[in-house]
């Protein structure tokens, strides 16, 4: 299945200039995680996500009405195309201890994010329901 069929597209985003106070409000209205932070262009430069808000804003009390997310926000994010399997998108997730996963088109720009927990439920959801199809199939062959 294509990775952009379970995603959030468009993802939330959010420019570097924009406050933390700011971002957890945008973050609330949408019930997300995490905010890609993007240049004018969509082009990926940070994300903030509610863990950045526990290891960089809360520990050191810093003023969330002022403090740009530009310098609080992860660099160096860790991407996904629409050609990346749901599979190998939650390895990557799993291995790299990270819950989002932006996804970008050929030009690098921002146009899905995923999240570790939807990509699970997912998964458990699929395999419910490939349980309860073998275990019916066994039934109509126990019947035969």
């Amino acid at each position: 299945m294509d990775l952009l069929n379970v995603a959030r597209v468009p993802p939330v985003m959010a420019a570097p200039t924009m406050t933390i106070a700011e971002a957890l409000k945008r973050m609330v209205t949408f019930n997300v995680g995490a905010v890609v932070v993007v240049d004018n262009e969509r082009r990926i430069i940070g994300i903030f996500s509610e863990r950045d808000v526990v290891r960089r804003v809360a520990i050191k009390h810093l003023d969330v009405e002022s403090t740009p997310i530009s310098h609080v926000m992860s660099l160096n994010v860790e991407t996904a195309t629409p050609e990346t399997t749901i599979e190998e998108a939650l390895t990557r997730m799993i291995r790299g201890h990270f819950r989002h996963l932006p996804i970008v088109d050929t030009l690098n720009r921002v146009i899905g994010i995923v999240s570790v927990r939807y990509l699970l439920m997912r998964q458990l959801g699929e395999n419910r329901l490939m349980r309860r199809i073998m275990e019916s199939e066994l039934e109509l062959a126990e019947m035969v």
